[in-house]
């Protein structure tokens, strides 16, 4: 399955920054990409701490959240909960 998403969906994937990502997350990664192609692999980037030095090599910090070492606000609600998402599918 890996192999054919990465043969049809190759140019789909930039870059991917894990921020704050658990030690735990290795081992079953360090099984995952070697089933990948190493393209691939070299674009997902895992990062321990909340702000990751590379990110700000390909965005701008006015498009990053502060908690994540950026200039923009961070993100307290979103635009859909599920409270307002029920509301709006059994239009109560």
């Amino acid at each position: 399955m890996i192999g054919f998403l990465q043969s049809n969906y190759r140019g789909h994937l930039w870059v991917m920054h894990v921020v704050n990502s658990p030690s735990s997350i290795m081992v079953p990664w360090s099984i995952i990409k070697g089933f990948m192609d190493e393209t691939t692999v070299k674009k997902i980037q895992f990062s321990k701490t909340s702000v990751p030095k590379t990110l700000f090599e390909i965005a701008n910090p006015d498009q990053i959240e502060k908690k994540y070492g950026g200039n923009a606000q961070n993100i307290t609600s979103f635009w859909y909960t599920v409270a307002r998402l029920l509301k709006v599918i059994c239009l109560v």
